[in-house]
């Protein structure tokens, strides 16, 4: 911490004299075996050719907004060489079933929902 400073002036002088930021990263990357990357937000991490060539991106389905494109796992494992389609319920979306489970009749679990007791997406 105490030369953060002297540091951050150091880089920031440096990367002025490069002038591109890809042409730094090859230098650090290439040259200098620096692991080094951009940061980017969401919506560049969802273009970015790379993630998109891994099948990082993948479409899920949304009840109430269609179909969305997300970040999956980054993970790949040999036994495992497809990424796991999984997806989450939505609110409610089991709650008749596991009543049931729990022993509600199926009169008990219509009324329940009603009334407006059982919560849904």
């Amino acid at each position: 911490n105490e030369n953060r400073d002297e540091i951050s002036e150091a880089i920031e002088a440096w990367l002025a004299t490069i002038g591109d930021a890809e042409k730094a990263v090859k230098i650090l990357v290439e040259d200098n075996h620096v692991p080094a990357a951009p940061v980017l937000d969401v919506p560049e991490v969802m273009e970015h050719p790379h993630m998109v060539q891994r099948g990082i991106i993948q479409t899920v389905s949304d009840p109430e907004y269609g179909d969305v494109k997300i970040p999956a796992s980054p993970m790949r494992f040999s036994a495992f060489p497809e990424p796991l389609e999984l997806q989450a319920s939505i609110l409610g979306q089991h709650n008749a079933e596991i009543l049931g489970e729990l022993g509600y009749s199926s009169e008990d679990i219509a009324r329940l929902d009603q009334e407006g007791i059982l919560g849904k997406a």
